[in-house]
């Protein structure tokens, strides 16, 4: 069978499984969840997939730590996202 690789740690692995649980009363509390060892070890701040990496998390909270990241610019050729507007016809014709 085909198993593709995860580059999560165990200890997330553990975390995700339990977030997950289908039976709400086997699930874990967001107490439990914030006193997971994924949290309050210092493998949460560093952690390495299987061929040793190191696996970065980032968010986008705006914490100050991405003051110098450079912002992201489309490429040229790209196309630009916009908003589309849904168009109704209200005279009851059937859509061409």
């Amino acid at each position: 069978m085909y198993k593709r690789a995860c580059p999560f740690t165990p200890e997330l692995k553990e975390l995700l499984n339990a977030m997950l649980t289908i039976d709400p009363a086997q699930r874990v509390t967001m107490a439990q969840i914030s006193a997971h060892r994924f949290f309050v070890t210092k493998e949460a701040e560093r952690s390495f997939d299987d061929d040793g990496d190191e696996v970065m998390y980032r968010s986008a909270g705006g914490d100050g730590e991405e003051e110098d990241a450079v912002p992201f610019e489309l490429p040229e050729m790209a196309m630009k996202i916009t908003r589309q507007r849904a168009k109704f016809d209200v005279s009851g014709a059937a859509p061409a």
